[in-house]
């Protein structure tokens, strides 16, 4: 159980910028309704300016009330049907969440143009990996053992090549001279 909440937590950091950039860009309905940031999209681009703020409080506090409920609810799901309905219920949660938001969420107008930074991608992708297999083995493997303390290492430099590579595609650093550039 904890490698699928890893895998989780892993794909959800990974896909989350990435997916909420693409909805930006091609629309967020045509991405997926249900998803965190695509929903901050629909919200930014839905509400008046003065709700916005409001309006994605109220949706991150829900998440986190779903969260909680769902650690808490867990226990009674798996007591009164069994640990599958764990997957079945979410499952039906979101495919009912994606019809709604097909039929009765507006196409967004606004769209950004751009492109994906695939290299930071990729680098937060691999210190977000690291990070986490380094975090969920050290304590079987030992926190001083080489395998925790070089991914721990690698996560350190990935996420140092992350930062310096999203800095780039910013135009905060240039690469050819090492100036500031703004």
């Amino acid at each position: 159980m904890t490698w699928v909440l890893t895998a989780y937590l892993l794909s959800a950091s990974i896909m989350t910028p990435i997916l909420g950039r693409v909805g930006d860009m091609k629309g967020e309905k045509r991405v997926a309704g249900g998803m965190l940031p695509v929903a901050f999209g629909i919200i930014r681009d839905e509400f008046p300016a003065e709700k916005v703020a409001g309006a994605v409080g109220v949706l991150a506090a829900l998440t986190a009330v779903g969260a909680g409920l769902g650690i808490v609810l867990a226990g009674p799901i798996v007591e009164a049907l069994d640990y599958h309905w764990l997957f079945w219920l979410p499952l039906i949660v979101t495919v009912v969440a994606t019809v709604l938001a097909i039929l009765f969420v507006p196409e967004s107008p606004q769209r950004t143009p751009g492109r994906i930074s695939w290299l930071p991608a990729l680098l937060l992708s691999g210190w977000l990996t690291a990070l986490l297999i380094a975090l969920r083995e050290a304590p079987s493997w030992g926190w001083r053992s080489g395998s925790v303390l070089g991914l721990l290492t690698a996560a350190v430099m990935l996420a140092a090549a992350w930062w310096a590579s999203k800095a780039a595609a910013l135009g905060i650093v240039s690469w050819a001279n090492g100036a500031r550039c703004g």
